[in-house]
């Protein structure tokens, strides 16, 4: 059962791609809270996938003014307090928005 999420995973995820914001697009907007979009560019930059113009792994800096960027959100000051506040989550209601999505996803595949 395991084997097949991963593999349903992987067909999912592109082979390579390239964030290049086209301005004649209308902008998309992130609904969710600013801890959350944190949360999102943390697993990127935890993936190692996301490379700067030197193919070296971008850093999480980086990754934040790109990704809030793209949203028209303007990124935290300081993102690595911010995600060392995520990584001190107490509370069950502070569950992780990227645990929830893959629940979701389990749930969906296998219900």
């Amino acid at each position: 059962m395991i084997k097949s999420f991963k593999n349903a995973i992987k067909k999912a995820m592109p082979k390579k791609a390239s964030a290049v914001v086209n301005p004649e697009m209308p902008r998309l907007e992130w609904t969710a809270t600013q801890a959350d979009l944190m949360e999102f560019v943390y697993s990127l930059y935890l993936s190692r996938k996301v490379k700067d113009a030197n193919g070296r792994t971008a850093t999480i800096n980086a990754i934040t003014t790109q990704v809030f960027s793209l949203f028209g959100v303007e990124p935290p000051k300081n993102p690595t307090k911010i995600v060392d506040n995520l990584k001190h989550r107490k509370s069950p209601k502070d569950i992780s928005m990227m645990y929830k999505a893959v629940c979701d996803l389990y749930h969906n595949l296998f219900d």
